[in-house]
């Protein structure tokens, strides 16, 4: 009896804080594949795009945890050892948002393992917003602290100030 081995077709896939490879070592490539490939028909590039929506999704949940804490986001000048833990939440994260966005499923074992995972980054983001505990640049977020509506101005466009979010 042979076999025939169909080689998996990656496309690398990076967010600010983790990156495709770093999914893939935590569940391992067919499972971030699988978890991701939503139609069914294995396209490289709509995998790689349900990934990058991972990882973005990732980012911005770290984003808003660190930014009100007063730390300057994307979080920059970091110590070795604190880039370490935010790749490993980012990571971690990301992973659980490619795996829930799959929907829900009943009797879902992985699930469990899923929960985790968001518990684990979560107390650490917890323990990063501790004093001391954290290295990174510290000072004025660009993570609204308050809503924010943008109102379009007489050209019709949205502005805001250079000194506030701009979110629309």
């Amino acid at each position: 009896m042979s076999y025939e081995l169909t080689p998996i077709t990656t496309v690398p896939v990076a967010g600010r804080y983790a990156t495709r490879a770093d999914m893939e070592g935590e569940c391992g490539i067919p499972s971030v594949g699988k978890w991701a490939d939503l139609s069914g028909d294995g396209d490289a590039e709509e995998i790689a795009a349900q990934i990058k929506k991972a990882l973005d999704w990732a980012d911005d949940y770290i984003d808003s945890r660190m930014g009100p804490a007063g730390f300057v986001v994307p979080l920059t000048g970091m110590s070795s050892a604190s880039s370490t833990v935010i790749r490993q939440v980012a990571t971690k994260l990301s992973v659980v948002q490619l795996y829930r966005h799959r929907g829900a499923r009943d009797e879902d074992p992985i699930a469990d393992q899923m929960a985790i995972k968001q518990e684990w980054a979560d107390d650490e983001l917890r323990r990063l917003r501790m004093p001391g505990r954290f290295t990174a640049a510290k000072g004025r977020s660009n993570v609204p602290s308050a809503p924010v509506v943008a109102v379009p101005g007489p050209d019709g466009c949205l502005t805001a100030g250079a000194n506030e979010a701009q979110i629309f």
